[in-house]
């Protein structure tokens, strides 16, 4: 216990009676404070108050107020409005952390009886002007502060630099490198340096030089490996005056890092041999630089948690030799999954539609950008998805007609159409060959028409959800066009277009132009085989819940079968059913085929229902059936075709995953727990080939400036929407949509010469009336602004087996590393995006631009 009496602090502790004893005594002691046992002990207490509570808080009777049953944390408490405003500030002040801090500031509160007793009793009178200092709380433990400026909108947050994620790093580097450090001399335009190795390759070295000196890319240098040159492996090897051309610079506070490339007159093989000797000389005792191996596999994992949960709904357009636009391929996931629905009419079949009328796509492709409204009718009589975009009209004034129309039905959505890269970006070749190996195996004429197919794609774009953006525009504009008078609008169903008033048709196109039905890939987890399944269709008798199934085969392999479901049977992922083998087991007599265990692995839906199936291992019949199965597949291997469905759909998707990846319009980040329960943003993605929203927050020394999205309050709400998204989620299949927090950013000319500042400001932070007009006036004029959404959404773990598969080259290097990457995904929460939507906050509050007519 710890009481302030003026400058002095009173201790009351156990202390031993003396060195040997196990018997303690009460004590007290005044420590003065600002001494160094006085600042330890506020430390102490400090760091104590900042830690996560697990105490519920019942204020039942101690307060004026009535107080209510909250459920927080999955935890019980009963609070007044008063406490549960403290409760909520301290979440915000905590990352979202229930803290000790919060607790205290709750049951100690002045709003309690207690407390107002006490002050009753000890009530001192102020003097005029002066004012009552609130209850002290510990605060500022972790990030310095920093100002977020925005002029007179000036906040103070916690703000950091969250970590970057290079998505679409795949082994950039074609051999080992060996952290290793030996004294070399380096001679540049007749200056000798002296420097030291960091690490060492057949190909390259990194050194480092003390000091400070002007090198350019491209120099070429001159490198003598002094030490090196007297070993006795380097008879016969010249090591001084080798040729390499700078291709890094990296500089430090004291020293000067230098990446260099050897020049191909100096890369000899009897060099190359004794580099190479080099390294595995020492491997045991340097470490191998794992650098490379670690952010393949950190973007490989990163990247699937991103592309299994997409907020957006990304969809490829291809472009034939006559120049004609196809909407291809849509991309769907489990985060999308709100975007999915709406494309599904009252049957529950898809329609995508919308995404290929070509008059669309040739304005999205010159433009980079479409703004279309959508809404759906049910019924007998004209149901279907209706839509309109933004250039499909001759006035703004009759846009916005039709978007109040549309906003007042009963299932609606307002959708961005953003291009996220024109030309197409294509994965590194390596990345695309690894992707292919498989089916090049299997099947190289299918892999070589995937390939064609990919060539032809022009360009990619993404639908983005603006409908609460588009209803504040209109809320803004407040004009009284009269929704009844829909004369002279027009809307398209299908291929077909026709007037909203009587639905008369004006204009059909061929199904062919409209792309009515593109593919769809469903990214996501994918059933990795370990064996080859061969077409096969024997018949089965399946038994569930003492229900039998009688029905055949598509597939066998040694340890599993794919069988046909002929009607819908409610059947759970890991069940385990039991299959017998009639026919089989007439020709085989001596073998037990009539009651084989099998695991459900999951229940493929689709015009033919199909159940996969896994034998249960651990059974002493096992070797025998493997046996039996590996006979029967060898006896008939000359008749049976390999089923090559899962290859060429498991290649198809992760092209796909990486061309997404590459082809970034916004910037994924990721939402994590820290150690300390506290929400932190984990990870910000910026692609290999970064997008022009992420080239927003770049320096010119080529660093990313993304500290601003850490704001407390922003993290908080994002946060918190994860949890609540995923709470909804336990007890419905259907994933909630996230509205967003808007975000606005303006540069203006730095201190320092050539230099601009970033000012930040979220919509979480504007209290007063006319303060968020104001920042967004104030950014317009700068000329140099950006307006963002950050949605988010809760992720799904990541398949186990393809997992460890992808840790397994990294394990070889360093366990540690593994670790480190496994801790962050076990922390992971969610992942969300920061979309741009300077165009319609420009509309709202800026200046309008009509639409052109089609």
């Amino acid at each position: 216990m710890m009481n302030s009496q003026e400058k002095q602090l009173r201790v009351r502790h156990y202390r031993r009676l003396d060195a040997r004893s196990d018997r303690k005594e009460l004590v007290t002691e005044v420590v003065t404070i600002g001494s160094e046992t006085g600042l330890f002990l506020e430390k102490m207490e400090e760091k104590k108050m900042t830690r996560a509570c697990f105490l519920t808080i019942d204020m039942r009777g101690k307060v004026q107020g009535q107080c209510k049953r909250y459920i927080l944390d999955d935890r019980v408490f009963h609070l007044d409005n008063i406490s549960y405003a403290i409760y909520r500030k301290g979440l915000a002040d905590d990352n979202g952390v229930y803290t000790l801090a919060t607790y205290e500031a709750i049951v100690n509160g002045e709003h309690t009886y207690r407390m107002m007793r006490k002050k009753k009793d000890t009530f001192v009178p102020t003097a005029p002007g002066e004012d009552e200092s609130s209850q002290a709380r510990p605060r500022e433990s972790g990030p310095s502060r920093v100002e977020v400026s925005g002029g007179e909108f000036s906040r103070t947050g916690v703000l950091y630099s969250p970590p970057i994620i290079p998505f679409g790093y795949h082994k950039r580097r074609g051999e080992e490198r060996l952290q290793y450090v030996t004294a070399i001399k380096m001679n540049t335009g007749g200056m000798m340096h002296d420097a030291s190795t960091r690490d060492i390759s057949v190909s390259g070295v990194l050194i480092g030089v003390k000091g400070f000196f002007d090198f350019e890319y491209g120099e070429v240098v001159e490198v003598d490996f002094t030490l090196l040159q007297d070993e006795d492996e380097a008879e016969g090897v010249e090591l001084t005056g080798l040729k390499y051309v700078v291709n890094h610079i990296e500089r430090k506070a004291t020293e000067c890092l230098l990446g260099l490339r050897i020049m191909e007159e100096s890369h000899t093989e009897a060099f190359e041999a004794y580099i190479l000797g080099l390294i595995e000389r020492y491997r045991r005792k340097y470490k191998l630089d794992v650098e490379d191996e670690f952010w393949t596999a950190a973007a490989w994992i990163y990247e699937r948690a991103y592309t299994e949960n997409l907020i957006p709904l990304p969809f490829f357009v291809s472009q034939d030799d006559e120049g004609r636009l196809q909407t291809q391929t849509v991309i769907v996931a489990d985060g999308n999954q709100p975007l999915q629905d709406f494309f599904k009419d009252q049957g529950g079949l898809d329609d995508y539609s919308p995404l290929g009328l070509p008059h669309r796509l040739q304005y999205l492709q010159e433009h980079g950008e479409l703004i279309m409204a959508l809404y759906h009718v049910d019924g007998d009589k004209g149901a279907g998805l209706y839509s309109a975009t933004s250039n499909e009209f001759e006035s703004t004034d009759d846009w916005y007609r039709f978007l109040r129309y549309a906003l007042g039905r009963k299932d609606y959505r307002v959708l961005k159409m953003a291009v996220s890269s024109i030309p197409l970006k294509m994965p590194n070749a390596e990345k695309v060959e690894g992707i292919m190996e498989s089916m090049m195996e299997c099947c190289e004429e299918d892999a070589k028409d995937l390939l064609s197919q990919i060539s032809l794609l022009s360009f990619s774009a993404q639908l983005i959800d603006i409908t609460v953006q588009m209803k504040t525009l209109l809320e803004i504009r407040g004009d009284s066009t009269r929704v009844e008078d829909m004369s002279g609008i027009q809307v398209w169903t299908k291929n077909v277009r026709c007037h909203v008033v009587d639905g008369s048709v004006s204009k059909t196109l061929s199904e062919e132009d409209a792309a009515l039905f593109p593919e769809l890939i469903h990214f996501g987890r994918i059933y990795a085989r370990t064996e080859h399944r061969y077409v096969a269709e024997i018949g089965v008798d399946i038994k569930v819940d003492g229900n039998k199934i009688t029905t055949v085969t598509k597939d066998l392999s040694v340890r599993g079968l794919c069988a046909v479901l002929p009607r819908d049977v409610s059947l759970k992922a890991d069940s385990e059913v039991s299959v017998g083998l009639p026919k089989l087991q007439k020709m085989c007599p001596n073998a037990s085929l009539s009651d084989i265990p099998y695991r459900l692995v999951k229940v493929v839906a689709g015009r033919e229902n199909r159940l996969m199936l896994e034998r249960v291992r651990g059974n002493h019949l096992n070797d025998e059936l493997d046996k039996f199965f590996i006979d029967l597949i060898d006896r008939n291997k000359k008749k049976l075709k390999v089923d090559r469905e899962d290859i060429n759909s498991t290649a198809n998707i992760r092209l796909h995953e990486s061309i997404v990846v590459d082809n970034l319009a916004g910037v994924p980040f990721f939402i994590a727990r820290d150690d300390q329960g506290k929400a932190v943003m984990q990870w910000v993605a910026i692609s290999d080939k970064p997008s022009s929203l992420g080239e927003f927050f770049r320096s010119e020394d080529g660093r990313y400036d993304l500290r601003w999205i850490t704001e407390a309050r922003v993290v908080v709400d994002l946060f918190g929407s994860v949890i609540a998204m995923r709470g909804s989620s336990s007890s419905n299949s259907q994933r909630k949509t996230h509205d967003g927090v808007e975000m606005y950013f303006y540069k203006t000319q730095g201190a320092e010469e050539g230099g601009a500042e970033i000012h930040a400001a979220s919509a979480l932070e504007f209290l007063e009336d006319g303060e968020k007009e104001r920042f967004i006036s104030k950014a317009i004029a700068s000329g140099d602004y950006l307006f963002v959404k950050l949605m988010v959404t809760y992720t799904m773990d990541l398949d186990p087996t393809e997992l460890s598969h992808v840790l397994d080259p990294l394990r070889t290097y360093s366990r540690h590393k593994v670790f480190k990457l496994q801790g962050q995904l076990r922390s992971l929460l969610g992942c969300g995006e920061m979309f741009d939507i300077s165009g319609e906050i420009l509309l709202t509050y800026g200046k309008e631009t009509s639409g052109d007519a089609v």
